[in-house]
């Protein structure tokens, strides 16, 4: 490799800063290439897609669990709602401009579909009702921030407003996805007993 013999020959010339600059000029245009191509890269490359795609393909079609009515059952709505929540946020990236108000609608709007594919796949409204107040604080939280990125001079850009919002719905997506089997728990033998009514 040139630049170490290079740096060899001018220290041994009496010019060892020379030789550190030598040494550190291919190093500094490597990291800047780095950071150019990082900040340059498509929204569709944050991890939240990779997770998604890694869940709905991989995960699911072997959730950990027996084969229960009630695995059948969170993996049913699990698998809905992570395809909802990629075609939001898809959406989202697709946006030429910044609406928070539009933006908090089209969130309002997933929830919804969310909701709809559920009852079309004959979950149990007792679940519905029960996840609905469940994830109210997380719906909740993502509207503030997409108001946040609206109102704060920190996100100054649509790409860095995108990418907050990119960032906390897979922090919360996947936080809520922890905590379904004790939301499923909580509803002890009122679920099972819709689960039987639905199954005959």
């Amino acid at each position: 490799m040139l630049e170490p013999e290079l740096g060899k020959l001018l220290t041994d010339y009496g010019y060892p800063g020379l030789a550190a600059i030598a040494l550190l000029v291919p190093l500094c245009i490597e990291i800047y290439s780095k950071i150019k191509r990082y900040s340059c890269s498509r929204l569709t490359n944050h991890v939240i897609f990779s997770h998604l795609n890694e869940l709905i393909e991989c995960t699911i079609p072997v959730w950990i669990g027996d084969n229960s009515l009630k695995s059948q059952l969170i993996r049913k709505c699990v698998k809905s709602y992570a395809k909802e929540i990629k075609l939001w946020l898809h959406s989202i990236i697709a946006l030429s401009d910044w609406d928070g108000e539009a933006v908090s609608k089209t969130l309002s709007e997933m929830f919804q579909k969310v909701e709809q594919s559920w009852r079309e796949e004959q979950v149990p409204s007792i679940f519905i009702r029960k996840y609905k107040t469940y994830n109210l604080c997380n719906i909740q939280y993502i509207h503030k921030q997409i108001r946040r990125a609206s109102d704060s001079a920190v996100y100054g850009s649509v790409r860095s407003k995108k990418l907050l919002i990119l960032s906390i719905t897979e922090f919360f997506f996947f936080s809520e996805l922890k905590d379904l089997d004790h939301l499923v728990m909580s509803l002890n033998g009122e679920l099972d007993k819709a689960l039987a009514n639905e199954s005959n």
